[in-house]
Parts: structure tokens; C-alpha cells; sequence
């Protein structure tokens, strides 16, 4: 997909004028690089005359993407050295068409799948359709990507054309079965026709990060599908989406509503997500998981200190070729007492070929909101080894918990 930035936005574009443009500074504490990093800023710190379109160049004049998102936040990519300051401008003018990464949609004809993606990977969370036709799958599912442009909808496109199942059927009849068994594995998205596929199994679990009351049994009061959702925001640089599930009994409370706001930005590795829970009357604990699968049973990592959870997963078919699967979740340092707890939860009994998760563990009080992140990646896309993926994990967890330092200025007063 292509959309001028001022058109993706949906908000009309403001600038100061050419001769006062705006200056941002932008700084990095930390002695690491930061590389194409989303920044936000409030639109109303810019201060900005209404009307006219802009651009924002960093200081060796290109051109930076940009788009302001549904709760009024400028958002760009910003690169700054280790223990740096970078500086970038914001001038009058039509900006450049950006490619749209971070993307998503809701497919009515799929059992309300709601579907997203960016450069790393693609993600499903399951709807109302699917579980009102008995479907007993509540985490979140993987879409592995091999390419770094918007792939899922093309594979969803091909599974939902109906010509393309009325030339199987017709080959099948006319007994060309290489022609058909051809085609059927280039129609099924649970085959890899060349930029990635869904071998993910999601079962009765949390998936690739979900999270869920845990009860004194350690049972998981699982969230099930999604009841209602809105996306709030659609590339090119960040999706957002707000679901409710439930409700949910939880405990002697029967009436508990989960409020989840997922936000995934254009390269970032994982998933933001804000979790609120409504009629709850007491603190309980809260389990965010990954499924361990029996393909692998010794595939999970952890870092206590940084927070970190982190499975390979070997996928369904561990001999078809499908690559290792790379799932993490993390839980940002904050000022809180109580630091999150490690654990693996075994399951009762098998179920979908899954044998337990891997969990951190927190107190979450009511009304408040839980913060984590979550997603994955693909050996067959820039991930070589576990090892590689725990340092990426690593590194996400430092950079968001010392984001990068913005400052607005002016011409005037730099």
C-alpha cells in the first residue's frame, strides 16, 4: 500500500512557517544506537498554524515519514548515535508517498479475524464469529514474514477468492493432481509460498504472549476471543487497535470486561499493549504467557532482571521445512514494589500439542493499566538462533525502558 502521509493521517497538516521552522532534538542515554526509533510528540506541544502541509528532514536534509496517529501524536523514525543528540527540522512543504508497513484489518469473511503486521511479523487475534461457531482458541497467533512490506492480506486474499477454489475443484476433477495439489499449497496460507505462512498452533492457550487471570489453582481464566474492536490507527508507521473481551468470571467476580489497547509501529520488534480490567473487586495475579509446545519442551529463555520471557517455538511441522518461530514477551522497569515472576505453568493435560507456558507473573491491582510487550520472529527472516533473538529481546527491553529524550524548539530560541 501507498497513501500520502497527510491523506493516512486523517488530520489536517500544520506547519510553522519557512522562515521559523520547528526544531527537534532528540537524545540517547544510553550507549547504544538507535536506529530508525519511532519518537512521538503532541501535535499541540508543536504549537503549529493550521492549514498548511509539512515536511520533517533530519540535518543532512532527507526526508523523513512521518504520520500523526487518532490520539493527536506526531510520529517519526529517528536515528541517534550511542550517548547522542540528533536534530531534526520541520518545514513547509508536500511530503514524499511512504510506503505502509505497520497495517492491519478486520476479515468479516474469515470468522472476524483481526490481523496486523509489520516489518518482523504478522499476528491474529481471534473474533466473535469464530468463537460463536464453538472455535476454542484464545491467545494470539503468529503470520511469519520473510519479506518487510505488508504480505498477510495477500495470503488471506488468495484463501478467500472463490475462483481460486473453483479451479482446484476443476483440476481435481479433470485428475491433474499435481496441477491441483499445486495450487492448493499456493491457496493455503499454512504453506510458504515465498514470503512467509502461518505454521503457528494456537489451541487453548495464550499463544505468543496473551495474558490471563491466574486463580490460587494456577488455573488461567483464559480471555477467549475478542468481543468488539476498533482500529484506531492504520500505517503507514503505526496500527492500533483497541478490543474489549469478555465479560469474564474471574474468581467470585462474574462480570469482569478487558479493555486491550494494541499498538505495533513500523520496525519495532514488538507489540505495545495496555490491558484494563473493569468490575474487578480485588488485586490479583495476572499471567502473561507463551505456549510451550511439545516439539520443543526446552526452548524457553528468560532474563529476571531485564523482565524477559522468551520460546523457540519449532512449529507444527518441525520436518516440513518451516523454520523456528521466535516469541517474546517483556515487561518494561517501573517504580512498582513488585517485580514480575518467572515461571512455567504446566498443563493439566496436553491440549493442541501444548504442555504448559511460560509466564511472567505480576499483581495487578484494579482499575489500573498493565503495561507489557509481546511478538516474534522467524529463522527464515533475520533470526538465526536463539541466542540472537534473546539479544534483540534484550535490547528492546533497555531502549524502551530509557526512551529517547525530545525536545521542540524553534529557529527563534535554538
Amino acid at each position: 500500500m501507498r497513501f500520502i502521509l497527510l491523506i493516512s493521517s486523517g488530520i489536517a497538516s500544520v506547519i510553522a512557517g519557512c522562515g521559523n521552522p520547528s526544531v527537534i532534538e532528540i537524545s540517547n542515554t544510553i550507549d547504544e544506537a538507535r536506529k530508525n526509533e519511532i519518537v512521538e510528540i503532541p501535535m499541540a506541544e508543536l504549537s503549529l498554524p493550521s492549514g498548511r502541509s509539512f515536511m520533517i528532514r533530519d540535518a543532512s536534509g532527507a526526508e523523513m515519514p512521518y504520520q500523526i496517529t487518532y490520539d493527536s501524536l506526531l510520529i517519526f523514525p529517528a536515528t541517534v548515535a550511542p550517548l547522542a543528540t540528533a536534530v531534526y527540522y520541520i518545514e513547509e512543504g508536500v511530503p514524499a508517498t511512504v510506503d505502509t508497513v505497520a497495517v492491519g484489518r478486520v476479515y468479516p469473511d474469515r470468522a472476524d479475524d483481526l490481523v496486523w503486521e509489520n516489518q518482523w511479523s504478522g499476528y491474529r487475534a481471534y473474533g466473535p464469529a469464530y468463537q460463536a461457531n464453538g472455535g476454542m482458541v484464545f491467545g494470539y497467533d503468529i503470520h511469519t514474514k520473510s519479506v518487510d512490506y505488508p504480505a498477510v492480506d495477500e495470503r488471506y486474499t488468495r484463501e478467500l477468492t472463490q475462483s481460486n477454489w473453483d479451479r482446484l475443484h476443476r483440476l481435481r476433477e479433470e485428475g491433474r493432481s499435481e496441477e491441483a495439489d499445486s495450487l492448493q499449497r499456493w491457496i493455503s496460507y499454512h504453506v510458504d509460498s515465498g514470503t512467509g505462512m502461518d505454521p503457528y498452533t494456537v489451541g487453548p492457550t495464550l499463544g505468543a504472549g496473551a495474558s490471563a487471570f491466574m486463580l490460587a489453582d494456577s488455573t488461567l481464566v483464559y480471555p477467549r476471543s475478542y468481543q468488539s474492536c476498533e482500529i484506531l490507527d492504520n500505517g503507514p508507521l503505526r496500527f492500533t487497535v483497541d478490543m474489549i473481551f469478555g465479560p469474564l468470571a474471574v474468581g467470585g467476580d462474574t462480570s469482569v470486561i478487558e479493555h486491550r489497547l494494541l499498538t505495533l509501529d513500523s520496525g519495532a520488534l514488538l507489540n505495545r499493549a495496555v490491558v484494563r480490567y473493569d468490575s474487578l473487586s480485588d488485586s490479583r495475579t495476572l499471567a502473561t504467557g507463551i505456549v510451550v509446545h511439545r516439539q520443543n519442551p526446552d526452548g524457553s529463555m528468560w532474563d529476571s532482571d531485564l523482565n524477559i520471557i522468551a520460546y523457540a517455538d519449532s512449529t507444527d511441522n518441525p520436518c516440513a521445512g518451516n523454520g523456528v518461530i521466535y516469541i517474546g514477551a517483556f515487561i518494561p522497569a517501573s517504580g512498582d514494589a513488585t517485580h514480575p515472576t518467572v515461571a512455567f505453568l504446566p498443563l493439566p493435560e496436553m491440549k493442541a500439542d501444548a504442555i504448559g507456558h511460560m509466564a511472567l507473573l505480576s499483581s495487578y491491582a484494579p482499575g489500573s493499566d498493565y503495561v507489557y510487550y509481546w511478538g516474534a520472529g522467524w529463522s527464515k527472516h533475520d533470526i538465526p538462533t536463539p541466542e540472537y533473538w534473546m539479544d534483540l529481546m534484550q535490547s528492546f527491553a533497555r531502549r524502551i525502558n530509557s526512551p529517547l529524550e525530545v525536545t521542540v524548539l524553534t529557529s527563534s530560541n535554538k
